[in-house]
């Protein structure tokens, strides 16, 4: 089975090359964590531009995709849809030894290296969704949260701790 996220350079003309690819949420394989139930509810579609010259190609463009996960503030499941920019660049080679844990430098933020004749897109592509993901998503700017004293959803009304409250203060 070939694994659509994989490019032969050599396959490639030097310069502007256009690609789509359109991964299955099995295949980006984002598992939810404690404490984070994020799903890809569809396909993630990666529109991009590989632009290929001698030894380096150059990836820019966009991925869109579709999350589900629980709001930070009412704790309801929201989808929410997101089309982040992408750039890296490849080289190929190997990556210099560094001697242990450094702090990164800007280009090596955007820089990966390939082997061979083939770049692998798919780790690229999974980090900017990861990186996109907000750490408190919400799942509207005007969530009004839950209840500290009874935990109702205040986004469907008042409850009944809010009326008492209003009452009793007015």
């Amino acid at each position: 089975m070939r694994e659509s996220w994989r490019v032969r350079v050599s396959g490639l003309k030097d310069g502007s090359n256009q690609i789509r690819f359109e991964l299955s949420p099995e295949d980006v394989d984002i598992k939810p964590v404690h404490g984070c139930d994020l799903i890809l509810t569809r396909d993630v579609i990666a529109e991009l531009d590989l632009l290929k010259q001698v030894t380096h190609v150059y990836v820019s463009g966009t991925v869109n995709f579709q999350t589900e996960t629980n709001c930070s503030v009412c704790a309801e499941l929201f989808r929410r849809e997101s089309t982040e920019e992408l750039y890296v660049e490849f080289e190929h080679g190997q990556p210099p030894a560094t001697g242990g844990a450094h702090e990164l430098g800007e280009d090596e933020l955007v820089r990966s290296f390939y082997s061979d004749d083939e770049l692998n897109i798919l780790p690229v592509i999974r980090d900017t969704i990861l990186l996109n993901i907000p750490l408190a998503p919400q799942c509207r700017p005007e969530c009004k949260g839950i209840c500290s004293e009874c935990g109702e959803n205040l986004n469907k009304g008042d409850c009944a701790c809010c009326k008492t409250a209003a009452v009793s203060s007015g």
